[in-house]
């Protein structure tokens, strides 16, 4: 709302700043990793990025519409409303996971980086 309410260059880009720090990909990715099982863990991670994606090119469509409808507030304005149904989403149909765990498919290992790296 902060870029949708701005008059500035410099409030769209404080407004666009704090969109960015909201960024959740990867508190994303740490939920779908505590939530699912071992073995759906790679497709839950695919569909997520499958997911981004399309989010992404729909974005590549729908952002001219709107701009074209409303302004270039309007695309700031229909994002906050996005993003409060996301948040509703998240409250009422994502599940809490009972406890945070460490995955050793997802953890960082100090003595494999160097055979990570040979590979590259």
């Amino acid at each position: 709302m902060v870029a949708a309410l701005s008059t500035s260059i410099e409030g769209v880009l404080i407004g666009r700043a704090l969109q960015g720090a909201g960024a959740i990909s990867s508190a994303v990715m740490a939920l779908v990793a505590d939530l699912t099982q071992e073995v759906h863990r790679t497709k839950a991670m695919a569909t997520i990025g499958v997911s981004i994606g399309l989010s992404f090119g729909a974005g590549l469509v729908a952002g001219p519409i709107v701009a074209g409808l409303g302004g270039l507030a309007a695309v700031f304005g229909f994002t906050a409303v996005l993003t409060v149904f996301a948040i509703v989403v998240l409250l009422v149909v994502v599940p809490n996971p009972k406890q945070s765990k460490r995955h050793r498919d997802a953890e960082f290992v100090p003595g494999q980086m160097l055979d990570a790296l040979k590979k590259w």
